[in-house]
């Protein structure tokens, strides 16, 4: 076996037992003795890989690399010993077509992974990503919470050189980004020979859509590999929508690729990453809005997912102002995770009213903003109107930051993507972009505001980003300014745009102790401690920001739940008592983690006849007093209820 020690395993076919380094992508290749007419199309066989001791199994598919060879490519996540065997077309293989793997740990380091410090040299190999247990955000196999911090380069496949490649992704990595969001093809070019890289290879074998050219990818596994290699996911989209004849747009492309030809690029490109760390965007940029287009990109996805062995994450990308949901629905088996766009404004509302309704669904789904307003990109994105005042109409780096931080602290708590005019479409001397860019890549690549992404990142992950429920109505201003906030059993987060000089606070008598009141910079996280301490609530207090010409993150970090040192474990609703009971009578219940509540009450019909609660509460035990001097004897129910539990139980009223 030959082993890249930087970043692959390569292992050549054989009966006997390799060693493998866990999480490491391994790759079995095959001589495939065929003269068919088209390798991309007519040959088609599967690898089988089985863990022996647990009985896990996973299948790929493989996929030609020109001439007569064929791969197989493998991500293993559990150690110890993995048999495979080929599924079709056995009798065309001109080697082994069993063998097996033995995965170990021993040539990886456990502390080598993307949860490591962000200034960590090296953070591989990544352990796989899954929707975390609550359904609210991604995590690792080990349950490692893992922040969403996506950059588009959707472009960087064919318009980059290699050395702008390498310096781009040591900048993303050195501030902290996570995702990098890439085109397989191109979002914008569509040549009849698809797009031609900066390598001359071109992504169609000359004008026949359904040849692709196996050499273009070459440098796309590099791009993959580099990014993987500094701890950053590939969200690669395998093709664009419109690029498609049922979203093909004739004003801007006259070619387009069929549906088979584009089911065919699904199974390509699905097998070619099947042992890679890439999450999958179907579609991109798009409506997707009768059945046809639905029923398309479902059977793309399922055949992506195949084809890749069935572990990697996927989610699609929708036109401007619209999300995932608004087309697919929240239990669509391949949708793991929910994306929206909430387009290139400065200070649009769609940042936060995507991500509260992402939230609410059921059942539940994690959120993600995947494209916000795009730093240096003018705002309403073709209204450049008077371009000598061009820094009055270009998004500036406190809007991006309001669009992420709205974004985040309003159900999109999986994280965020950043954008830069520049980069997205990789603007270079020799190939421009669109939309006005004023900045060379290599020049926008160092925009303010993908500095302050970084911090965003470490003041999410230092306040337990994992453990946020959105809230309304805890802070607010004296003016129309919403302000987006969030609530853990540490405290409130919260963010303050620019022009808001001052917030109220309210905290109900559930929360009775906080203190240390602080108020951070986005830019650079330099804290600004506040006066306030107060012990006891019920209260409502005013905060005046230092400076409302700057934007604020407010924390307010909670000590202590009601009673004792240890918080419950389970939602629990008690018996009322009294019961029976003339008039007054107490109800508690315990929560084991910040919830959103309603607590109600229902007569012997079924009609509401009172609400007790309806807020965000702390963890801990809580008593509420219900006084039923207004209503006739009989029974009564009251109900608690949670976004994830309904709990009912009856008590009776005697006069």
């Amino acid at each position: 076996m030959m082993v890249d020690s930087e970043w692959i395993e390569q292992a050549t076919v054989s009966a006997l037992s390799d060693t493998v380094g866990i999480y490491h992508r391994t790759e079995l290749s095959f001589i495939v003795e065929s003269q068919v007419d088209n390798p991309f199309q007519d040959i088609e066989f599967w690898v089988e890989f089985e863990h022996l001791s647990s009985a896990t199994s996973e299948r790929v598919r493989t996929f030609w690399d020109g001439g007569k060879e064929w791969k197989a490519r493998f991500k293993p996540h559990l150690e110890g010993e993995w048999s495979w065997s080929l599924d079709g077309t056995q009798d065309l293989v001109r080697s082994e077509t069993t063998g097996s793997l033995f995965v170990s740990s021993e040539s990886t380091s456990s502390q080598n992974t993307l949860l490591q410090p962000l200034d960590s040299e090296n953070s591989y190999p990544l352990p796989r990503l899954r929707v975390s247990d609550n359904g609210r955000y991604l995590s690792t196999i080990d349950g490692e919470p893992f922040f969403w911090l996506g950059d588009t380069a959707w472009e960087i496949t064919w318009k980059s050189y290699e050395e702008e490649m390498l310096a781009y992704l040591d900048d993303r990595q050195a501030k902290g980004f996570t995702v990098i969001q890439v085109v397989v093809m191109s979002h914008q070019r569509f040549f009849e020979f698809g797009v031609r890289n900066r390598k001359g290879e071109t992504y169609f074998e000359g004008t026949d859509h359904s040849r692709l050219n196996p050499t273009y990818f070459h440098y796309l596994d590099q791009i993959v590999g580099e990014a993987n290699k500094r701890g950053m996911i590939v969200a690669l989209v395998p093709m664009w929508a419109h690029m498609m004849e049922l979203h093909h747009m004739p004003e801007y492309h006259q070619q387009t690729i069929s549906k088979e030809n584009a089911l065919h690029i699904a199974d390509y490109v699905g097998a070619r990453y099947a042992g890679s760390d890439v999450i999958w965007i179907v579609g991109g940029d798009n409506a997707y809005d009768s059945f046809k287009k639905r029923e398309f990109w479902s059977e793309f996805a399922q055949r992506l997912d195949a084809a890749s062995g069935g572990w990697h994450l996927m989610t699609v990308h929708t036109k401007g102002h619209t999300s995932s949901y608004d087309f697919f629905n929240s239990d669509t088996p391949w949708l793991d995770f929910h994306m929206y766009q909430s387009g290139h404004l400065a200070d649009g509302d769609y940042t936060w009213k995507a991500a509260q309704r992402g939230w609410s669904l059921s059942p539940v789904k994690p959120v993600v903003n995947g494209e916000p307003n795009y730093e240096d990109i003018y705002n309403k994105l073709w209204q450049p109107a008077d371009t000598s005042f061009t820094d009055t109409y270009r998004i500036q780096p406190e809007h991006v930051r309001r669009a992420s931080w709205e974004s985040i602290l309003s159900g999109s708590t999986m994280g965020i993507t950043y954008g830069a005019n520049g980069v997205w479409q990789w603007n270079t001397r020799e190939l421009g972009g669109t939309h006005f860019p004023r900045y060379w890549v290599d020049e926008a690549i160092q925009f303010e505001g993908s500095s302050h992404m970084r911090i965003l990142r470490e003041m999410a992950e230092e306040y337990d980003f994992q453990n946020w429920r959105p809230l309304n109505n805890i802070v607010q201003t004296y003016g129309n300014t919403r302000i987006a906030h969030v609530e853990n059993r540490n405290g409130i987060v919260a963010y303050i745009p620019v022009g808001v000089e001052s917030i109220t606070l309210h905290l109900n008598e559930t929360i009775v102790k906080y203190d240390g009141i602080e108020l951070r910079n986005p830019k650079n996280s330099e804290r600004y401690q506040s006066s306030y301490s107060i012990r006891s609530g019920p209260f409502t207090t005013k905060i005046t920001t230092p400076n409302s010409a700057q934007d604020w993150v407010l924390f307010v970090p909670f000590i202590s739940p009601i009673m004792g040192s240890e918080y419950p474990e389970t939602v629990t609703l008690r018996q009322n008592y009294p019961n029976p009971f003339n008039p007054m009578t107490t109800i508690d219940f315990t929560l084991p983690d910040f919830e959103y509540v309603w607590l109600e009450i229902y007569n012997v019909y079924g009609q509401r006849v009172s609400t007790l609660l309806n807020g965000g509460l702390t963890p801990g035990y809580h008593t509420v007093r219900f006084d039923a001097s207004a209503y006739a004897s009989g029974i009564y129910y009251y109900q608690l209820r949670t976004p994830d539990k309904v709990t009912t139980r009856a008590m009776q009223l005697i006069r």
